[in-house]
């Protein structure tokens, strides 16, 4: 039990400006959740996540939309069953968005130290963390 609890204060020793820009994106992406305003962005995923998955998974681009063919859609898929548990609700759609930012900020780090270092990779991740 020791063992791991030291693995764990070594693993924060080692990643706190990982951390820290982490729990900076994530507030920076829960501010403001509970708006009342929907973004043409969040129109267009919900207008697409509110389908059944057979058409969201078989959109097809149409000149002189703005919706772009992202395959697999993953995001839509998850806000499909995220918009129906939640009662169609706006501030679940967002968190749902602020959890997949999360996601990617972990990602581009987790890349970026492979193919670069770890200097470059926060460097990245702090420049990601301003995104929203």
């Amino acid at each position: 039990m020791n063992s791991h609890a030291s693995n764990i204060k070594e693993f924060i020793r080692n990643n706190s400006l990982l951390i820290l820009i982490l729990i900076f994106s994530i507030m920076l992406s829960c501010y403001r959740l509970s708006d009342c305003q929907m973004t043409v962005d969040e129109f267009f995923s919900i207008n697409i996540a509110q389908r059944s998955l057979a058409e969201i998974w078989s959109l097809k681009p149409h000149p002189g939309t703005f919706y772009f063919n992202r395959f697999p859609p993953l995001y839509e898929t998850v806000l499909h069953f995220a918009w129906g548990i939640s009662n169609e609700s706006l501030f679940w759609a967002r968190l749902l968005s602020a959890i997949f930012n999360a996601a990617a900020i972990i990602m581009l780090f987790l890349i970026s130290k492979l193919l670069f270092d770890k200097k470059t990779a926060l460097i990245a991740v702090s420049l990601a963390s301003f995104n929203y």
